[in-house]
């Protein structure tokens, strides 16, 4: 970022847009996912490493049903990862396209009204806009999936986690109050 600064605005040629774009794309991502992938994964592994120590402790059939959790979930998450760094390129590359003609747009506004060219531009700008939107629906698509395989994962695991500790409640071999912690 700091050897770019001096080069601004004029110095980074015709796509300085990008260029631009990109860095604060750059920044944004590296806070992001820190904030958004590490402390979330970090929040999972360490919560549920306690509850499976606490469930293992008192009632392992419920330990494992945690441990499936989380491995589902850690296996989600490779998966939808995977998917989505497969489709970024294509999107990075459409956002570059469209910062890139917007700028060359603002630009050359004078000169396209003068040859009549501003429809046809402009026209070329929402083509890029439309795949570009259409690639970032796709990878909001995937994250949406990962999201409700995810919260599936969790009912199913409170649902067999509650009828094995409301057996053995029921069975006199467990008390509320630990049951409730269980769950």
């Amino acid at each position: 970022f700091a050897a770019l600064v001096p080069l601004t605005p004029g110095r980074l040629g015709r796509r300085r847009g990008d260029a631009l774009s990109s860095v604060v794309d750059d920044v944004e991502a590296y806070v992001d996912r820190r904030l958004r992938v590490w402390m979330p994964l970090a929040g999972m592994a360490l919560s549920g490493a306690v509850a499976i120590v606490v469930a293992a402790a008192l009632m392992p059939a419920v330990a494992l049903v945690y441990l499936a959790l989380i491995l589902v979930g850690f296996l989600v998450f490779r998966t939808i990862r995977w998917l989505a760094r497969r489709g970024d390129g294509a999107w990075v590359e459409s956002r570059a396209r469209l910062t890139e003609g917007v700028t060359d747009l603002l630009e050359g506004a004078d000169e396209l009204r003068a040859w009549s060219a501003a429809e046809r531009s402009l026209d070329q700008i929402d083509l890029i806009s439309v795949r570009s939107e259409s690639l970032f629906s796709r990878s909001s698509r995937l994250v949406a999936a990962g999201r409700a395989v995810l919260l599936l994962a969790v009912g199913s695991a409170v649902a067999a986690s509650l009828s094995v500790v409301a057996a053995a409640v029921g069975a006199g071999h467990l008390s509320g109050g630990v049951a409730a912690l269980l769950m």
